[in-house]
């Protein structure tokens, strides 16, 4: 190791001690969450996106869309709107579909697993995608991480992907 090399290890080694030392006296306060509490976290909170492989390209079959209505309180009781919220969708591994596409092995298209994911930007396109039947590829350009609700025994149990904004391939 040369000496250059050797002074920029010590140099990231004493950042590292400094931000440890600030930490240990209090001065960095992170955010706290209660455990039990689950009104404030859900939708919150996000996972950080280096942490997970996500397909480049994703097949969606929008004619399998699922809308989620917004629901507001009305007199203690949680209503139903017209709104739309999101859209749940089904969607592929887009380049082994491109790949099966290109050999001519369309029927093989079916038997690749499901990824399951919500768009809740850009929701007139799927709207659009979905009266038409159409199945198309996209690129994720804004996305999020997220923990999974479930509703039927109120906790977290998993992960989900949410989409903001995707595009067109």
């Amino acid at each position: 190791m040369s000496f250059a090399e050797r002074q920029v290890n010590f140099s990231k080694e004493k950042k590292i001690v400094k931000f440890y030392q600030t930490y240990r006296k209090g001065n960095i306060r992170m955010e706290k969450f209660k455990i039990t509490a689950t009104q404030f976290i859900k939708g919150e909170f996000e996972f950080d996106k280096e942490q997970f492989e996500i397909p480049r390209i994703l097949r969606v079959d929008f004619s399998k869309a699922r809308e989620k209505y917004e629901y507001v309180e009305i007199n203690g009781e949680s209503t139903k709107t017209d709104k739309i919220e999101r859209y749940t969708v089904y969607s592929k591994d887009g380049e082994l579909a491109q790949f099966l596409e290109e050999k001519g092995m369309v029927s093989e298209i079916g038997e690749l697993k499901d990824f399951v994911f919500e768009i809740s930007g850009d929701l007139e396109k799927v709207k659009m995608f979905k009266d038409k039947g159409l199945t198309r590829y996209i690129i994720l350009t804004d996305y999020a991480i997220k923990p999974k609700w479930n509703r039927s025994r109120e906790c977290f149990d998993g992960i989900k992907l949410e989409v903001r904004e995707f595009e067109e391939e």
